[in-house]
């Protein structure tokens, strides 16, 4: 058999028969080794991430940033794990409480993001029902119950000031590369400024706290980071020009004529390094700055990105370095 993703193999293979009525996918992945008309007429997709949701729309699933508060009724679902443990269980308890009662749930990750102890975590709130391993990924199947929700507490952002949460980039702390850039962000008139990769917007609200800014556009492919940027930025600097913008900069283009760019670029695929990821940052800032526009980026000290910053721009400066991190300053 071809590989079928692990969460869809007890319905592949008849162990399980489909409920009638549609499921819930949350944290959705495009489904591999299956016939998409089987699914995409039965799951409802959940996915904050933009590449991985353009992958499922583009395969025609009914696909969201966020389930909506008036969705609920599921007759099934399927949670894929992450690596945050905290939104794992956020998720599952959203599960649990979308699912009529009775319906199955089927949850499961990659072994090396710790799915066996998400797995005892639920084994401790109700019965698992059965369970394999398959391709790395460890499933477990429960159903949902309307005698045992599973209730999660909302813990307070960890960052005084800042709304952050797992599944964001640093939810915990302020990065150190972030804020040795935010160290060295001008002072003056930033004019139309764009934060690409924002996250939960520390750099916008540093960079609109040392300047001023006409606008600010923030852009990331975390739907969940972009809204929290919004509501920290707005928070520190109420009346802020915003607007917001959902994109994967890797395969989307940004909008265009910005005065002011300041970004600390991604680098990792999941658990992988990519590159890639930081140089398509910079070919789409180039192309997003007017002529005589700036650039304030930091990257990882190893990351090779002057020879692409020196081809894009007219004057590359190195600001800052330190055993970590550089700081670049780059004018159009």
């Amino acid at each position: 058999m071809a590989f079928v993703t692990p969460l869809l193999l007890p319905f592949e293979n008849g162990d399980l028969d489909i409920p009638e009525g549609r499921g819930l996918f949350l944290n959705a992945e495009l489904p591999q080794g299956v016939d998409h008309a089987d699914w995409r007429d039965r799951i409802t997709c959940v996915q904050p991430w933009r590449d991985r949701f353009l992958s499922l729309a583009s395969a025609r699933y009914e696909t969201a940033d966020k389930l909506s508060d008036k969705q609920d009724g599921f007759a099934f679902a399927f949670v894929a794990l992450g690596k945050h443990r905290a939104e794992a269980q956020a998720n599952i308890a959203t599960a649990m409480s979308s699912v009529l009662p009775g319906g199955p749930i089927v949850i499961g990750g990659h072994k090396k993001i710790g799915s066996a102890s998400i797995k005892k975590w639920v084994a401790e709130r109700t019965e698992i029902v059965g369970s394999f391993s398959k391709s790395h990924w460890q499933v477990f199947i429960t159903h949902a119950s309307a005698d045992r929700p599973f209730d999660v507490p909302v813990k307070p952002a960890p960052l005084d000031g800042f709304e952050t949460a797992p599944g964001m980039f640093s939810h915990q702390e302020i990065d150190p590369g972030s804020k040795m850039l935010a160290d060295h962000l001008p002072d003056d008139d930033l004019g139309q400024l764009a934060d690409f990769g924002c996250g939960w917007g520390f750099l916008s609200v540093e960079a609109l706290r040392r300047g001023q800014a006409e606008s600010v556009a923030l852009i990331d492919a975390h739907a969940t980071s972009l809204e929290a940027a919004e509501r920290n930025v707005l928070a520190h600097h109420p009346g802020a020009n915003i607007s917001m913008h959902w994109l994967d900069l890797a395969q989307e283009m940004p909008p265009k004529g910005f005065d002011t760019i300041v970004m600390n670029p991604p680098f990792h695929t999941e658990r992988m390094t990519n590159v890639d990821l930081g140089l398509a940052f910079i070919q789409k800032a180039s192309q997003a700055l007017k002529p005589g526009g700036r650039m304030f980026m930091v990257a990882n000290r190893q990351l090779p990105y002057e020879d692409l910053l020196a081809k894009s721009f007219k004057r590359v400066t190195a600001v800052q370095s330190d055993s970590r991190f550089k700081v670049f300053a780059v004018f159009r």
